[in-house]
């Protein structure tokens, strides 16, 4: 019997490769798994309404502006979901464990939306009193430079 400088016996050392063979693919199977998980939540992340690329609205400044916005957040949304779903049904991982993955990211992406919700709130009441108070502007602007209006 040989014995390895690690104490293993060489006659079975081909009985222990195949089962460290398994755990290395293993670890690099989470580690693909993890990566996968992580670009998408920093896309989710991307997916926020400052991050959007102006050239794709127009005017924010206007309510259909800010509609825009939002639709355009929330479809890229929907896009990194519709990923997150297909990584889910992949054989090659755990169903616990890329079900659970996956349901991080539809959390992540459901609290995005909510956050563009509230945020659309804000800024089309923002939006709305500029709008008036501007055309209030424009009123007493009229006003001033008719002067046959006061006499």
């Amino acid at each position: 019997m040989l014995i390895s400088p690690h104490g293993h016996d060489v006659d079975n050392f081909s009985s222990i490769l195949p089962s460290q063979h398994g755990f290395k693919t293993s670890i690099e199977r989470t580690h693909k798994l993890i990566a996968h998980i992580s670009t998408l939540s920093q896309r989710l992340a991307e997916s926020a309404i400052e991050n959007i690329e102006p050239s794709k609205i127009g005017s924010v400044s206007t309510t259909a502006g800010l509609r825009k916005l939002i639709e355009i957040a929330n479809a890229d949304i929907d896009r990194i979901c519709t990923q997150a779903a297909e990584f889910a049904s992949d054989d090659h991982v755990d169903l616990v464990v890329r079900q659970q993955l996956a349901t991080l990211i539809f959390d992540n992406a459901e609290m995005r939306k909510q956050l563009n919700a509230y945020t659309e709130g804000i800024l089309m009441h923002t939006v709305e009193r500029l709008d008036v108070h501007s055309a209030n502007a424009n009123r007493v602007d009229e006003v001033h430079l008719k002067p046959d209006v006061l006499l």
